[in-house]
């Protein structure tokens, strides 16, 4: 497998046609509410090391931290290209955490995501528009008016994620669980 030069702004052939900025790997971080965990396939890191990236990555800034961003579209991107040597990725920046997540689920059209990773992008959602005089009726039909989910969905869902994390194993990677996690 080839390696992508370090620096691809010295080849724009491997970027996307439209980002707002390279940014270095190290400001880069995992955000909170991307909803995805897994580790990027070696057919993704072979079209990174061969064709670059074709779509930026979504993120936004910390707000306690200058100069580090959460990635809440692009993590399995992210990963592949630092794999393949990348130092700078091109990004698509939010200010908003809302809008990111609204950024991230227009993204997720072109891709299936599984039940679990919708709810946990519902459950950020929540999180996000809690205040503290809305019911959890209520932030349901919030959360459903931003997405393509019923509220009656994104109540279930927010429900089930309210579980013990140990229960969140199973959830994603269903009767694969061992005896101690199936107990809880």
């Amino acid at each position: 497998m080839s390696q992508a030069p370090s620096n691809p702004a010295t080849n724009h052939e491997l970027l996307p046609d439209t980002y707002d900025e390279l940014l270095p790997v190290g400001q880069l971080i995992h955000g909170e509410h991307n909803p995805r965990r897994v580790r990027p396939s070696e057919t993704l890191k072979q079209s990174i090391a061969g064709f670059g990236i074709n779509k930026p990555l979504i993120v936004r800034p910390d707000p306690d931290e200058d100069d580090v961003f959460h990635i809440t579209d692009g993590w399995q991107r992210y990963q592949a290209a630092v794999s393949c040597g990348w130092e700078q990725l091109p990004v698509r920046i939010y200010e908003d955490t809302l809008d990111a997540l609204e950024a991230t689920e227009m993204e997720s059209i072109v891709r299936e995501w599984s039940t679990y990773q919708w709810a946990q992008y519902c459950r950020s959602l929540a999180d996000e528009i809690e205040t503290d005089t809305e019911s959890k009726a209520e932030r349901a039909r919030q959360v459903a008016a931003r997405t393509s989910r019923e509220a009656d969905t994104v109540r279930r869902y927010i429900d089930v994620l309210s579980l013990p994390d140990e229960v969140h194993v199973l959830l994603s990677d269903g009767p694969e669980g061992d005896d101690q996690q199936w107990s809880h």
